[in-house]
């Protein structure tokens, strides 16, 4: 949306982008910069201070319930391995983008800005925070390694196995 002024605008063309300003309100009030005349006018209007409320949150969670469930139905062993592709939308008209949503979360924790509550309750359902476990392999020469290898190409990997055998492992292994 777009304010159309008349005349000339003194260099404030960021204030004729209405999105772009009320953005710069919501970062001045953050941040502890903004006056209060100003946000009490925009108080008396309605203007929410975020836009990521508790109710948007409960219904991607939702989402993440019903992947969950629907992963785990699909699964021979009834498991979810803890994550969701990014690039995961759901079916909905119009779709929503889960995966997405997931990384803002995982954003969110590793910064140490995602409630208390939030992170508890994505642990409860089995959320893994980091999508790639590490794996130490050990070569008969005695050399060691560490890869990082997502969780769904570890679970196809025996328990029993001594090493794990990926194109960078191998790479090391020739050596």
């Amino acid at each position: 949306y777009k304010i159309r002024t008349r005349g000339r605008t003194n260099g404030r063309d960021e204030e004729r982008n209405l999105g772009r300003w009320v953005n710069r309100q919501r970062s001045l009030h953050a941040s502890g910069k903004l006056k209060r005349e100003r946000k009490a006018d925009l108080d008396r209007l309605g203007l929410r201070w975020s836009v990521q409320c508790a109710s948007s949150w409960q219904g991607m969670y939702s989402h993440l319930s019903e992947y969950i469930r629907k992963r785990k139905a699909a699964d021979p062993r009834g498991e979810w391995d803890g994550n969701v592709p990014i690039t995961y939308r759901t079916d909905d008209d119009p779709p929503v983008n889960l995966g997405v949503w997931v990384a803002r979360q995982r954003s969110a924790y590793v910064q140490r800005r995602l409630k208390e509550e939030y992170v508890r309750r994505l642990e409860s359902v089995g959320l893994k925070w980091n999508i790639h476990e590490k794996h130490t392999f050990i070569h008969e020469d005695n050399f060691v390694g560490v890869e990082y290898i997502p969780l769904s190409q570890v679970r196809s990997v025996p328990p029993s196995a001594r090493s794990v055998r990926t194109p960078l492992a191998e790479h090391y292994l020739r050596r």
